[in-house]
């Protein structure tokens, strides 16, 4: 029996946690906390992640925050072999980069899609490529269904949980590929299950 809690929050980024826990089919429960009340970031839960950020897991006292970090985790731990490629596999490497690239590439790219980073000095700039640029890397890499080929794995939850979520927001367009990979992910029973678990239709209707 698993002694996971996840820590979170309702219509959040908890979703990708959420939806790794469903894929691995792993006994879990949930410790709701309310963003707008502030309450992840109260002392007791500060103690914990000091970011006060959701999602975080608490696996048997194991403390895991980052959404990739979780993801990766849950996967070596739950799934090594199955939805982590082992450590010989020569899949392992585009595995772990996709898990990266999800946060450091694809979400700072959404999030400043409508502005113009500053130049550092010395001509350094921002550590991401623009948005068209992140999405067609992604598209580029889809030769099969998933991003291993005909393989799911972590890297698609993370990967497609960040594409789903900004796809509904409308904050990227129609994609002649990536619409039928978010499609194709949409579609697992795991994934359906986290939806409705972190947009509750009862309160965000049918996502």
């Amino acid at each position: 029996m698993s002694d996971i809690v996840i820590y979170r929050s309702i219509g959040s980024r908890s979703f990708s946690a959420l939806w790794m826990l469903e894929e691995l089919g792993q006994p879990y429960s949930s410790d709701l906390r309310d963003l707008k009340n502030g309450e992840p970031r109260s002392p007791a839960y500060l103690k914990l992640n000091p970011d006060g950020f959701v999602p975080m897991i608490n696996d048997d006292g194991v403390i895991v925050t980052e959404c990739p970090a979780i993801c990766l985790y849950l996967a070596d731990k739950y799934g090594y072999g199955d939805l982590a490629p082992r450590i010989e596999d020569p899949r392992r490497g585009p595995y772990l980069k996709w898990l990266v690239y999800a946060t450091a590439q694809l979400e700072p790219a959404r999030a400043t899609r409508n502005l113009t980073p500053d130049a550092y000095a010395k001509g350094w700039g921002p550590g991401w490529r623009p948005l068209p640029h992140v999405l067609e890397t992604i598209a580029g890499a889809l030769t099969g269904d998933y991003l291993l080929g005909d393989r799911f794995s972590a890297a698609d939850v993370m990967i497609g949980s960040t594409l789903a979520m900004s796809s509904v927001a409308g904050e990227i367009g129609p994609h002649p590929v990536l619409d039928p990979y978010i499609a194709r992910l949409r579609s697992r029973p795991a994934c359906q299950r986290a939806v409705d678990l972190n947009w509750p239709p009862e309160v965000f209707g049918r996502r």
